[in-house]
């Protein structure tokens, strides 16, 4: 896993065991969830929980009839389908959740309800903030920027997407473009000794490694926990 939807805790939790549940909605019709913990370790002092989740809910869904007697087609919607969520996530206890995609942040409640957290909450991420820490000369790693999305700009462009290397250098856009709120950032992330990662984050949560592809859930767990998370917070 290398990237996901970010979800922070209201509070401390110890880590989670598997489980499943059936609710009854109809004589007919049961819905079930289950949380699938496939994996628990330790890596440099961190315990990190792989596994995987599904919801049953009901929903609608279309449905096509075709008449060959008229040549005709008929659509109707049934309002009573069972439909499954399904999400891969990653966690840190006491520290955050991952989630494979924005449609798995339903796993959010369902791990919080085997926590002692009252919410788990997709998180903001102070994407100025990330790239500032980067200038840190203490810091080991510095960082380039290949990638800036941007909004709230009072010209004729209001929002947009700027690509480049080393986009707040450039004299024309640079200076313009780190002034204005930003919802995307990509960092090319340097450290003597260490293959450079490439990634992505964006304000609403979802942060991706592109590089090193060999990436693995520990990996991309310690990448979020020492890079992320002091510049993420819940969203309200």
């Amino acid at each position: 896993m290398r990237a996901g939807v970010i979800g922070l805790p209201d509070f401390e939790f110890e880590p989670v065991e598997s489980f499943s549940d059936t609710k009854k909605i109809s004589e007919d019709t049961t819905l079930t969830a289950c949380l699938e913990v496939r994996r628990t370790d330790t890596t440099s002092g961190v315990t990190f929980q792989t596994g995987r989740a599904a919801l049953q809910e009901l929903g609608s869904e279309e449905q096509v009839r075709i008449d060959q007697s008229d040549n005709s087609i008929s659509v109707s919607e049934n309002a009573n389908t069972v439909k499954t969520k399904y999400t891969e996530f990653v966690l840190v206890p006491n520290e955050f959740v991952a989630v494979s995609n924005g449609g798995g942040t339903f796993a959010f409640e369902m791990i919080a309800g085997q926590t002692d957290a009252a919410r788990i909450s997709r998180a903001k991420i102070n994407l100025d903030d990330l790239v500032r820490s980067y200038e840190d000369d203490k810091r080991p790693e510095s960082a380039k920027t290949w990638q800036v999305g941007f909004y709230g700009n009072s010209g004729e462009a209001e929002k947009g997407t700027v690509y480049g290397d080393g986009i707040f250098s450039d004299r024309e856009l640079g200076d313009v473009v780190a002034k204005l709120p930003k919802n995307q950032i990509g960092l090319i992330i340097k450290s003597d000794g260490e293959e450079d990662i490439n990634m992505t984050a964006t304000e609403s949560g979802y942060v991706e490694v592109y590089q090193p592809s060999s990436y693995d859930a520990a990996e991309y767990a310690d990448f979020i926990l020492n890079h992320i998370i002091q510049h993420a917070e819940q969203r309200s």
